[in-house]
């Protein structure tokens, strides 16, 4: 088995290290942000996992694609709206989802399920990333000396902002290009998990709880 095979199936399985913390470490299981953890990661299990039960298949794959694309965007806006704390910045949160919305019914209307919009792909990352960005500038307005390493949100905010710049390319592209940037896709995809993983972890009932810096 070759390298890219085999970070492919490590990145993919990875997801499931997820699951695996929460059950162990046990946070507040009442945390919507820990229960998007885990419904994030399932899914991202399973759509790895259901075109090798359906076989080959260029249908059910875009199918599948545009779906997920759909998904991942959607859980990973709701982690951001409950990070904000300020009015303004949950406001951008939905017009930059509206905006996607819109994009989305436009792309549907003349291409149908069984175009992967690479378009809509690129402009989810592109507006995950802006909040993640949104973020941080959020926290070092409020509070510059806060150790924000402390806070489950930041481990979540770093690991998306790693998986979706590093992948960029990889979901736009297609064909050859595709291929090229598969194995930079499936280190970043570890990445995110570890870091998700880590927020967990960080959030395990025997450990302190964050303290401020003044």
């Amino acid at each position: 088995m070759t390298v890219a095979p085999l970070a492919g199936i490590i990145s993919s399985y990875s997801s499931l290290a997820i699951p695996i913390a929460w059950l162990i470490m046990r946070p507040v299981r009442t945390n919507p942000i820990f229960r998007l953890l885990l419904i994030y990661s399932i899914s991202e299990f399973l759509g790895d996992r259901i075109p090798e039960i359906i076989g080959p298949s260029g249908t059910a794959t875009r199918v599948l694609s545009f779906s997920f694309t759909i998904i991942e965007y959607t859980l990973f806006t709701l982690f951001f709206y409950h990070f904000f704390q300020r009015k303004g910045n949950q406001r951008w949160v939905m017009v930059g989802s509206a905006i996607f919305l819109v994009t989305l019914i436009l792309e549907l209307e003349k291409f149908g399920f069984l175009h992967y919009s690479r378009f809509n792909a690129g402009m989810a990352v592109m507006l995950v990333i802006s909040y993640s960005f949104l973020l941080f500038h959020e926290w070092l307005m409020d509070d510059p000396m806060e150790m924000i390493y402390e806070k489950v949100d930041f481990w979540i905010t770093l690991g998306c902002l790693v998986y979706l710049s590093g992948s960029f390319f990889f979901f736009i592209s297609v064909g050859k290009r595709w291929e090229q940037n598969w194995m930079l896709h499936s280190i970043c995809n570890l990445i995110k998990n570890i870091l998700f993983t880590i927020a967990i972890v960080q959030f395990f009932p025997g450990t302190a709880a964050p303290k401020k810096t003044f």
